[in-house]
């Protein structure tokens, strides 16, 4: 693996114990080694239909009160605000490519 993303080995070992994060370019050729979208390392793959357990996130999303929404929208503008620091291209669409996955995921 190390090879196929021009690396040492010594830096995957660092990112699988969790002492080196991984940039968000590495996490993008990662993901195009093993052929998954980037948003799998965020939230993972669905689990499949019918299996019986309710989407917990799902039910606490429709659940909060008007001072968890305020403080949700606040968090949206400061979101919105950090994003247009991103100066990077890559980057931006890695974040947008997730954004979409999870607004997908949270609201079927």
């Amino acid at each position: 693996m190390a090879d196929a993303l021009g690396c040492e080995a010594d830096l995957l070992q660092a990112y699988e114990a969790g002492h080196v994060r991984v940039s968000p370019v590495g996490l993008t050729e990662i993901a195009r080694l093993f052929q998954i979208p980037v948003v799998w390392f965020f939230v993972g793959f669905a689990a499949p239909q019918g299996d019986g357990e309710r989407d917990r996130s799902k039910d606490r999303a429709t659940k909060l009160s008007a001072s968890e929404e305020r403080i949700a929208d606040e968090h949206l503008a400061m979101l919105a605000q950090e994003f247009g620091k991103i100066r990077d291209p890559s980057t931006r669409v890695m974040l947008i490519d997730m954004a979409r996955h999870l607004a997908q995921r949270f609201t079927q």
